[in-house]
């Protein structure tokens, strides 16, 4: 189901061949509201008629919304990473190179620099 906005209590979803729509509570999305953005896909898990669960795309490419520039000579030493913070509020571990308002794929799973977005 396509996130269409977040409400105080929960976050509605649409359906893209029904146009069904349901709300899911906050507390059921747990750990995965660091994924949430309006107009994504995600698989929702449906239990006696009430969503229980989310799943996010495995990959996603979102803009980098704070990290600290890297500083020269940091890479002598191979790969180093620095801290950033994505638009959705998550945050990873991302190559020094890596600028504020970037796009990068992320793995959702892992939470995991995969590359620069295309």
């Amino acid at each position: 189901m396509r996130m269409l906005y977040e409400e105080p209590d929960g976050v509605v979803f649409m359906h893209d061949e029904t146009f069904e729509q349901l709300t899911m509570s906050t507390e059921h999305i747990g750990d995965q509201a660091q994924w949430l953005k309006d107009d994504i896909v995600y698989e929702i898990l449906i239990y006696k008629g009430q969503p229980v669960a989310i799943a996010a795309p495995t990959f996603m490419d979102l803009e980098i919304s704070q990290t600290d520039p890297g500083a020269r000579g940091d890479t002598a030493s191979g790969r180093v990473l620095k801290p950033a913070v994505l638009e959705t509020g998550a945050k990873v571990q991302v190559p020094i190179f890596i600028e504020q308002g970037e796009r990068v794929r992320v793995d959702t799973r892992t939470s995991d620099y995969v590359s620069r977005a295309e």
